[in-house]
């Protein structure tokens, strides 16, 4: 099993979990787009990207202080200074 913690700057969500590294991996990355357009929207090029593509564009066109992105990670600090952190734990492996 694995979990996925969501950490900002006033406190932790409750952990989301999945039961594959595959599941976790696309929770990760649903939730990191998802705040990418929240937060960048008028900024992306089309409404419709996929998420994929919305992971792609932030790689490209922010700077690596405000996001990064990785297999079992992701980080984005706001203009306020705020963020979202997000980490893939196994429970197996603690």
């Amino acid at each position: 099993m694995y979990i996925i913690t969501n950490t900002t700057a006033t406190g932790e969500y409750t952990p989301s979990k999945a039961n594959t590294l595959e599941e976790a991996k696309a929770w990760l990355l649903e939730c990191t787009a998802y705040n990418i357009r929240a937060w960048q929207g008028d900024e992306l090029p089309s409404v419709d990207m996929t998420d994929e593509e919305v992971i792609e564009w932030a790689k490209d066109n922010l700077v690596e202080s405000e996001f990064k992105f990785t297999e079992d990670s992701s980080y984005i600090e706001y203009d306020d200074g705020s963020y979202n952190r997000m980490q893939i734990y196994n429970l197996d492996e603690i």
